[in-house]
């Protein structure tokens, strides 16, 4: 996204994170009472082991989506995209004047 839209970027990054924290507690806290059966001392880390499965299941997958997706085919075609934004102008740096008295 350019510059300008920054903020619209990370809206829907953080909106996106926080539905996806939301239905991972719901599924996943689903998936462990259903589970378990009678008191929650003797079941609940019985009933659990299911939610760790699909967590490094889901982790898994999410490393192999980021390698696919990092291969030269989709470098080439962000560059693509990139060319087509015009690009911002940079700030003005500020350069050290040769007189400036040094600590």
């Amino acid at each position: 996204m350019p510059c300008s839209q920054a903020g619209v970027s990370a809206a829907i990054a953080t909106t996106g994170r926080q539905i996806g924290n939301s239905l991972g507690v719901a599924v996943l806290g689903s998936i462990v009472s259903a589970r378990g059966h009678g008191p929650i001392h003797g079941t609940l880390m019985a009933a659990s082991h299911l939610g760790w499965w699909i967590l490094t299941g889901c982790g898994v997958l999410i490393a192999i989506l980021g390698i696919l997706t990092a291969i030269s085919r989709a470098a080439a075609g962000a560059a693509r995209i990139t060319a087509r934004f015009a690009t911002e102008p940079s700030p003005p740096s500020r350069e050290r004047s040769a007189e400036t008295p040094q600590r």
